[in-house]
């Protein structure tokens, strides 16, 4: 079995997506999420993001990474079990898209009934996974190669 911490290991893209999808569960908009651009490679460079940038600057990618993640959450469906925490999390729910992202997370922490400490350790990195999961599965549904 291969060692992935290995220099020059080729990370996991759904492991890179689901650590690069924290920051931007974080951002309350594309200004928040523009100067950590070059932080989440994975996720600017899927065609599905790359084909949704309008105006080629780094705040039209920052808009473009932000409306596809959220396309992605909202679009998991009741055959997730966790679904309503992912719409919670990411501010998708109409009960908290006028949050901040902590609010978000205490509405998504309070309907799992688990303690916050509990929630972010465990639960946060599963539901980040769940959207990463739908990202993957909408780069490869429209055609893309995973990072075109």
């Amino acid at each position: 079995m291969a060692d992935a911490s290995r220099v020059g290991a080729v990370p996991d893209p759904l492991d890179q997506l689901t650590k690069e999808l924290a920051p931007v569960r974080s951002a309350a908009s594309p200004l928040d999420l523009e100067p950590l651009l070059r932080d989440l490679p994975a996720l600017t460079g899927l065609g599905i993001v790359r084909g949704r940038v309008h105006a080629a600057t780094s705040l039209g990618l920052a808009t473009a990474v932000l409306a596809v993640v959220r396309e992605a959450a909202a679009s998991l469906d009741e055959a997730v079990p966790e679904h309503n925490q992912v719409h919670l999390l990411f501010r998708v729910h109409p009960k908290t898209a006028r949050l901040t992202p902590a609010g978000a997370r205490q509405a998504a922490q309070e309907v799992s009934g688990v303690e916050m400490r509990q929630f972010r350790f465990r639960q946060e990195g599963r539901l980040r996974r769940l959207v990463a999961q739908q990202l993957l599965e909408m780069q490869y549904g429209a055609g893309h190669r995973p990072y075109e």
